[in-house]
């Protein structure tokens, strides 16, 4: 089939609309658009002869796919994807990467880590997320950005330096001892909103005064993602208030199995 004579695809591009505007529910259950996104953002860690062998779905396919010259039924794409998750995909393309590299920032900056961290984020999280809260450096406002286009939130970056009129500023001690301080503009996050922090390293001490800018606007923490972490779980969720969930992405504790 050529490109001209391609059937209509009945996916819209994730993205699309008004920024804050949330996409009706059944978009983001949409298996279609979610193998779609999937499979453009594994492309950065697996060729498509490769996909064809893990998958068992030929390589021609895929590539018309992921360039809407073809589009799968419901069917199909759900089993790919389940597939996809069987296979643990996601998990070893960011794996393998960050075993790869002798710095983790250069994954922090990697576009298909990125991208597969906001997929994943999206799954997770689904339509419960108002805004996404940055942490306080450019990874991490990379990956906000990154998980807030997807899932069509507000995004808000928050600074040590803040320019905006109107701002909110929590000051703490960060881990080198010192008093530090960070703001945002207070419109940024609406009141009773659902707020989901975006971290590119987890730690407490920077996670600690975002929690307390926005228990302050009267907004809410869902949830947080980070893609690694230096705190132990458990010692973690002990101290977070209950009811946050916490994804990370990278294992720190099993890179050695994908050197």
């Amino acid at each position: 089939m050529t490109p001209s004579s391609a059937p209509e695809s009945d996916i819209t591009l994730v993205g699309i609309g008004n920024i804050g505007e949330q996409p009706p529910e059944d978009e983001f259950k949409n298996p279609k658009l979610t193998l779609f996104n999937l499979i453009n953002a594994l492309k950065f860690f697996y060729s498509f002869k490769s996909l064809e062998k893990k998958l068992g779905v030929p390589s021609q396919v895929l590539w018309r796919y992921t360039t809407l010259r073809a589009t799968p039924e419901k069917d199909t794409a759900q089993k790919i994807l389940a597939k996809i998750k069987e296979l643990k995909l996601v998990e070893e393309a960011i794996q393998r990467t960050a075993a790869e590299k002798e710095d983790l920032w250069a994954v922090f900056s990697n576009p298909g880590v990125l991208q597969l961290t906001a997929l994943k984020t999206l799954d997770e999280f689904k339509k419960t997320i108002d805004v996404v809260l940055s942490a306080p450096d450019v990874y991490s406002a990379a990956l906000a950005a990154m998980i807030a286009a997807y899932m069509r939130a507000r995004l808000c970056l928050p600074s040590h330096t803040p320019f905006a009129k109107n701002v909110i500023i929590e000051s703490y001690i960060n881990s080198f001892g010192s008093i530090d301080a960070i703001g945002l503009p207070r419109k940024c996050i609406p009141k009773k909103s659902k707020i989901l922090i975006a971290a590119s390293i987890l730690k407490y001490d920077t996670l600690s005064p975002l929690l307390s800018l926005v228990q302050r606007i009267g907004a809410e923490v869902k949830g947080v993602v980070a893609l690694a972490s230096l705190e132990d779980g458990e010692l973690l969720k002990n101290k977070l208030p209950q009811g946050i969930k916490v994804l990370t992405i990278i294992k720190l504790d099993e890179m050695n199995k994908y050197k």
